[in-house]
């Protein structure tokens, strides 16, 4: 299904300033590096000129006489400006050099994100609205052990597409669940434990569609709450998400998520960035006000430029009177997680990134 939203609005005027100023900033800068370069020639130039006077003194004694002071002075002076020019020519062109690496585009388009809108801005939720075709609703059910083999487990909850391979990335506790172990004692049976087991049928569907598709488990982390999974066959034209980075999430910053919530259906809800990424156990979480209920585990969370920036994982509720405080895991442990099951595997798994 083709989820295309699009809008236009002017485009921000913020940007074009800052570029402007970047530009004045950089030609100031090299003007001051310039004039610095004049006065530090001055002086070098005399230094040189004195040792050239010595060298052609040193000369003249060489020749025996046979150039008078006129053609040394003239020797001293053009020999002294050719290299006192060639040396200023090689310092600026080495502090340009250096300026231009210093002033990146990464830098510059840090520096945008953080104190500018994306272009064509009208509200992150229509913005986001654009990744609803890369959220999948999933469906899990299990068998669990005896003396209960007979009854099943099951649950509903999110994942989102990574690449066009079909790879999928959501929670581990959304692809596999805990049954006990048991202990027979003639007619008593009592639990001595449990085991973490992956669900035997995993199935995904799009948003208002009935197509479900087989998924299949390709790693998964408990202490990490990551899983990454796998369409059996992968369906055409598959629309991944962005990855954006994490760490640069500032505090108030608008977010967007979108699950299946409470298992009926792909939802879109927005919020805040409430605490940036802190470590959490193996990974860093984002704390964030956005709505999240049972069934957008799984799901992502986007930024202002529908980039992907968390994985929604749990809800701590601290009582009844209060929402809870909502978590995703973000983006930059994803990654490293990612990394982590290519060198497990030895396989790869490719995502988009800015």
């Amino acid at each position: 299904m083709d989820y295309n939203y699009n809008y236009n609005k002017p485009g921000v005027s913020t940007k074009k300033k800052f570029v402007a100023a970047l530009v004045i900033a950089f030609v100031v800068l090299l003007a001051i590096n310039v004039a610095m370069f004049a006065v530090f020639s001055s002086t070098l130039k005399a230094l040189i000129e004195g040792d050239i006077d010595t060298a052609a003194e040193q000369l003249e004694e060489m020749l025996d006489g046979k150039i008078d002071g006129a053609m040394s002075d003239r020797l001293t002076t053009t020999i002294s400006e050719q290299i006192a020019e060639s040396l200023v020519d090689e310092i600026s062109q080495s502090a340009t050099l250096a300026v231009m690496d210093t002033v990146t585009d990464e830098l510059i388009d840090n520096y945008k994100r953080e104190y500018n809108l994306p272009e064509n801005y009208a509200g992150i939720g229509v913005i986001v609205a654009a990744e609803v075709g890369s959220v999948l609703e999933l469906e899990a059910t299990g068998n669990l052990n005896a003396p209960y083999q007979n009854q099943t487990t099951s649950s509903q909850s999110s994942a989102f597409i990574i690449n066009t391979d079909g790879y999928v990335i959501t929670n581990a506790h959304c692809v596999t669940y805990e049954a006990g172990i048991y202990e027979y004692n003639s007619w008593l049976v009592r639990q001595i434990g449990s085991e973490t087991k992956v669900y035997t049928s995993i199935m995904a569907n799009f948003k208002g569609s009935t197509q479900q598709y087989e998924m299949e488990v390709v790693a998964y982390d408990v202490d990490k709450d990551l899983a990454v999974i796998k369409f059996v066959t992968p369906p055409a034209n598959l629309q991944p998400v962005v990855f954006g980075d994490s760490d640069l999430l500032s505090l108030g910053e608008e977010v967007a998520a979108i699950g299946n919530a409470q298992g009926l259906g792909i939802s879109l809800t927005t919020g805040v960035v409430s605490n940036p990424p802190q470590a959490y156990q193996d990974v860093k979480v984002i704390q964030t006000d956005t709505t999240i209920n049972p069934g957008n585990s799984g799901g992502p969370l986007f930024n202002i430029y529908g980039e992907f920036i968390g994985v929604v994982s749990f809800k701590i509720i601290e009582s009844e009177l209060n929402e809870g405080l909502g978590f995703a895991i973000a983006s930059n442990s994803v990654k490293e997680y990612i990394e982590s099951v290519e060198t497990q595997k030895s396989i790869t798994i490719n995502y988009l990134e800015p």
